[in-house]
């Protein structure tokens, strides 16, 4: 028989593991395995990846986890088991228990009932020295190893427990190996040997100690003698170590051979509700093309019209329809609820369906968008949505969200986050006791490498790095080290801006964590939530949409919900379709002035921008693109401005791309120019398209090769020259890794352009909605108080009679809300604004003690003078406090009841440090 490795641990056992999937499998190819487990501690996340890795390798893929129980013997303690699903029945169980271990408030682990209600379909492994027969053999609990065992049995039946064993030269595994020897043959059990496997190859050992140590935790497993021994070990390399009981190797190929889990998904989310999804959309988007296409030219209408016919084709094909129906239904209903959502990153943003059915604002004919498909993973998987939505609508959007969905419950994403080059030497720095400067100045330099992970290229290009590596061992160890980490380091985040929808049939395929507040959270990557049929939304908020709402809420003066959406769309005209073109928007945006513009705040754009001196939507769009890490890294921003000044005098590789890089200046600056650019040189489009894209991309020699095969035999036969399809292949194999997705560029450009044309247009009542968007970020608020000053616009302090619960506009200025000092709490605002409203403004200090001390405590009113909100008055604050006191005393004695209520838990100096002095004296109104 062959050995099967029966217990791995992949990157998905942070710190405890440091092979990814893919290593798994290739090395289990390389050693001709024919099938090989993953077993990572309480998670299921990765095996699907692992699944079809294995399976496409020709290698059966076996499904486990480690998991943690309490006693099955009564004693204390939680110990270790190995699980190994043996059919589909078994891993729903096994998904089951992995989600049980965090349901608990005192830990992660599993109870014995919840062991026996998921057991069915399970293969159960002894465990690892934490396992608790080994511990009791270990600590001299004698006959407790086969009470444990003994429950497992009772529990699994005799057929499905193997005692497992392990020998990692470590005295301890010698002394159970031999106690487990006995236990087998009293209880007739047999025993199967695993390595707990961790690394790839014995040279790996000292990462994998370091990465330990980097957790800050001491594994009572991995003691110095047999730490060594973690790598993924084939037959050869165990024989030697269990020559006593050779058959145990054997056993791992029959326990792999018993377990078939098929995790091939066919479910898939009803989107369309029960409806001819396809007959539903093209009758929904004839009637939509009516209205938006009645006043433009045949030729523009038919053109219109050949263009959605196609994609109502590939929406067909690719069993899209209900979903575009269903998103649609979506936006329109949240629009209707007052909630503003913003398609961001899809490949619908390319979509003229999508446009039509008011999915996405832009025309895509209109900003050069390229549509080849929806990139459906599989007929019916929809694609990733990224949305933005205003501040305070999560509960609203959810409840829409639900309801458009019913029987499907919301679940959110656990995301695995690489820890990057920097700060893995930055933590190896610490452990190794590297000097602090040294330690600043390392990692100052490895961020150049962020996008080569080559410690060649770093030597190559850093004579810093160089003399650094050369000159000091600890350094070259920790540059070593953090190469040899790269891409093994992981965190697991709850991500409650991923909202994840699965088939009703896919529960058996995930497990979940439980957050905080109940929520669930799946165990998997978005790339495996595609595989069992799920689909991920990205929702994110954005204050600038916050301050586009209240900005336009206050222009059209109303409240109602009706009156504000036809305010909406009155004011809406002016950033519709055709009317992106603004004069005094681009004459503020081209001079830098835009201290309050999505995504133009910093000093490195605004100095792009008066550069560039964008005059159109379409420049604008090109500087939020030639802003981004990939475009700056190839320095494309200076091309671009030097093609400017070399006018017709642009060297190109050919002809065809001066139309093509027309709206770029030459500069290949978008994935959609390389499309455009395979097809019009190559006739390349679909899959061939993609395969040659992913290829530049990549730059895998193999793949690589074969791509420009590709490539140049298209171009012949489309009539260009070798040598200039050669040229042309080249530009794009040096630029690609440049370029940057429009579509997402236009979605964010036509935030910009509204925020830039309210402050260009609006500039009090869209400031006033910007400081209320951005109401406790006082880092922000102080940045748009300082250029407010800096155009002398006058933002007053609080008062008593003027001030609301916002900032809101005064005369020539804006004035701050009542209680922008939090002196006071929300119930005692409304007592405030409401006595204001019902008896009019407080002339006089006494007025309001006599009007408002029943209400407020006497530490309330000090705080309010404090926070200067009775300064129009011109008294003395302690004059006031004064009068306060004496005011409270006198009618105290009179033995009136008044509200005692504990003074604000802030001191006095708190409340001061926290308020923002950027106010000035009161106007004259």
């Amino acid at each position: 028989m062959v050995y099967v490795p029966l217990h791995l641990h992949s990157v998905n056992t942070p710190y405890r593991g440091m092979m990814t999937c893919e290593e798994i499998v290739s090395r289990a190819a390389f050693f001709k395995m024919p099938a090989v487990a993953l077993t990572d501690r309480w998670t299921t996340y990765g095996h699907h990846e692992f699944y079809h890795l294995a399976l496409a390798s020709g290698i059966k893929p076996v499904l486990g986890a480690e998991i943690q129980h309490t006693s099955l013997t009564g004693s204390d303690g939680l110990f270790h088991l190995t699980l190994l699903a043996r059919d589909n029945v078994g891993y729903s169980n096994l998904t089951s228990l992995v989600s049980k271990h965090y349901e608990k408030k005192d830990g992660r682990y599993v109870t014995q009932e919840e062991l026996v209600l998921h057991r069915e379909g399970l293969i159960a492994l002894t465990g690892c020295m934490l396992g608790e027969a080994n511990q009791s053999v270990l600590h001299g609990n004698l006959g407790r190893e086969k009470a444990a065992v003994e429950k497992l049995v009772k529990i699994y039946g005799g057929n499905n427990i193997y005692l497992e064993i392990m020998n990692h030269n470590m005295e301890k595994e010698l002394f159970v190996l031999d106690k487990m020897m006995l236990l087998s043959k009293r209880m007739n059990l047999p025993m199967v040997v695993t390595n707990n496997d961790r690394y790839l190859d014995r040279d790996q050992q000292q990462y994998y100690s370091l990465l330990g140590k980097m957790n800050g935790e001491d594994d009572p497993k991995d003691s110095d003698e047999g730490i060594s021994e973690y790598y993924l070990k084939k037959r050869q390399d165990l024989e030697p170590y269990f020559y006593v009981v050779e058959k145990a190797i054997d056993e791992s190929g029959k326990i792999a051979e018993r377990c078939d889990v098929d995790l091939d998904s066919s479910a898939r989310i009803d989107f369309s509700g029960g409806l001819d999804a396809d007959q539903s959309i093209a009758e929904k988007c004839e009637r939509r093309f009516l209205l938006k296409f009645h006043n433009e030219n045949e030729k523009k209408k038919a053109g219109c019209r050949i263009a959605l016919r196609q994609e109502l084709d590939c929406a067909s094909r690719e069993g899209m329809a209900g979903f575009l129906l269903f998103l649609s239904s979506l936006m329109d209903s949240c629009r209707k609820s007052g909630i503003s959502l913003e398609l961001m990153g899809s490949e619908v943003l390319e979509s003229c369906v999508a446009n039509i059915l008011g999915i996405v604002p832009l025309d895509p004919s209109e900003h050069g968008l390229v549509f080849e498909s929806f990139n459906s993973a599989r007929p019916g998987i929809p694609p990733q949505v990224e949305l933005y939505k205003p501040y305070g609508t999560r509960e609203r959007f959810l409840l829409i969200l639900r309801s458009f969905l019913p029987g499907h419950a919301i679940t959110y994403q656990v995301v695995r986050e690489e820890t990057s080059l920097m700060s893995i030497a930055g933590r190896l720095s610490t452990l190794e006791g590297l000097d602090a400067d040294l330690k600043d100045e390392l990692i100052n330099l490895l961020s150049i490498e962020k996008r080569n992970d080559s410690l060649h290229w770093l030597l190559d290009n850093s004579d810093r790095i160089k003399t650094l590596y050369n000159g000091n061992s600890v350094i070259r160890k920790i540059i070593h080290a953090s190469f040899a980490l790269q891409g093994r380091v992981h965190n697991f985040n709850l991500n409650s801006s991923k909202i994840v929808v699965f088939p009703r049939e896919a529960d058996r395929l995930v497990s979940f964590m439980t957050g905080p507040s109940g929520d669930r959270f799946a165990l998997l990557d978005s790339g495996e939530i595609e595989q069992v049929g799920g689909w991920v939304m990205i929702v994110q908020k954005l204050h600038f949409l916050t301050a586009i709402e209240m900005c336009v809420r206050a222009m059209n003066g109303k409240n109602a919900r009706s009156a504000i959406e036809e305010g909406k769309r009155e004011i809406e005209k002016l950033w519709r379709e055709g009317s992106l073109d603004d004069e005094r928007t681009f004459e503020l945006i081209s001079e830098g002035d835009t201290t309050g513009v999505y995504l133009l705040e910093s000093p490195g754009i605004r100095d792009l921008l008066k550069k560039i001196r964008p005059a159109d939507f379409n420049e604008l769009v090109n500087v939020i693109s030639l802003y981004r890490p990939g475009p700056l890294e190839g320095r494309l921003w200076q091309k671009y401005l030097e093609n400017s000044d070399n006018g017709e005098q642009i060297l190109l590789p050919h002809r065809m791309f001066s139309e093509i890089l027309k709206d770029t200046r030459g500069v290949l600056l978008y994935r959609e120019q390389v499309r455009e650019i395979m097809r019009m040189s190559a006739g390349l489009t679909g899959n061939e398209a993609v395969f040659v894209e992913n290829a530049l991309r990549k730059r895998e020699a193999g793949v690589l090769l074969s791509a420009r095969l590709r490539f140049i035999r298209g171009a012949i036969e489309s009539g260009i020259e070798e040598n200039d399809a050669q040229r042309v292949f080249d530009h794009l194999l040096r630029n690609i890794r440049f370029t940057y997705n429009r579509a997402f560029s236009c979605s964010q450009a036509y935030i910009t352009y509204r925020t830039a044309f309210l402050k260009a247009n609006h500039l009090d009542e869209y400031f006033t909605a910007l400081l209320n968007s951005t109401s406790g970020v006082h880092e922000k608020q102080k940045k748009y108080f300082d250029y407010l000053e800096s155009i002398q616009k006058i933002v007053f302090s609080p008062d008593i009679n003027s001030s609301s619960m916002e900032f809101t506009r005064s005369g020539s200025g804006i004035r701050a809300p009542l209680n922008y000092s939090n002196t006071l709490d929300p119930s005692e605002l409304e007592s405030i604004l409401a006595d204001r409203e019902e008896k009019g403004e407080y002339p006089t200090f006494g007025d309001f003690l006599v009007r408002m001390s029943q209400r407020l405590p006497m530490s309330s009113v000090n705080g309010l003078i404090d926070a200067g909100l009775f300064d129009f008055l011109m008294k003395n604050h302690t004059a006031m406090k004064e009068e306060s006191l004496e005011f409270y005393e006198k009618h105290a004695r009179a033995g009136e009841f008044f509200k005692q209520r504990p003074a604000h838990n802030r001191t006095k100096k708190e409340r001061k440090e926290s308020q923002l002095s950027f106010f000035d004296e009161d106007e004259n109104d």
